[in-house]
C-alpha cells in the first residue's frame, strides 16, 4: 500500500497547539497550521508514559486534562503501519490517535492550503 500521505503529519512538526475543543463525538486540537480532529480512541500520556487523559466515541471525562498542550509545540510526529498517530510536545506530553477498524472515522488532518488525511481503521 502507497503510503506517501503519511509524511503529511510532519508538517505539524515546529507548529503550536492554540485551541482545544470537545463536543459530543470528539475532540479537536487547532495548531498554527492545522487542525486535528480525533473521534475514535486517544490518549495523552506523561513523560513517564501515565495516561493523563483519554477519550472515546461515547466516553465522557468528567475532567479533562489535554487543555495541557495549549501552547505546546509539536517536536516529532509519527504514524504507525496500525495509522496510529503519535505526537510528542515540548511540555513533554504525547498524544496517540488510534485506528480501531470500527467503521467509522477515527481521526483527521485538516492543513491550511487544502491537504488533509482521514483516517478509519486499518
Amino acid at each position: 500500500m502507497d503510503r506517501k500521505w503519511v509524511k503529511l503529519a510532519d508538517n505539524l512538526v515546529g507548529h503550536k497547539v492554540t485551541e482545544f475543543f470537545v463536543d459530543q463525538l470528539s475532540v479537536t486540537f487547532l495548531f498554527e497550521n492545522a487542525a486535528l480532529a480525533i473521534e475514535g480512541p486517544w490518549k495523552l500520556l506523561d513523560s513517564s508514559n501515565v495516561v493523563i487523559d483519554y477519550g472515546d466515541e461515547g466516553v465522557q471525562n468528567d475532567e479533562f486534562h489535554a487543555w495541557k498542550v495549549l501552547d505546546s509545540t509539536v517536536i516529532r510526529s509519527t504514524i504507525s503501519d496500525e495509522n496510529t498517530l503519535e505526537l510528542v510536545f515540548d511540555c513533554g506530553l504525547t498524544l496517540r490517535a488510534f485506528a480501531d477498524d470500527d467503521g467509522f472515522e477515527d481521526w483527521g488532518l485538516r492543513f491550511r492550503g487544502g491537504a488533509w488525511v482521514i483516517i478509519n481503521g486499518v
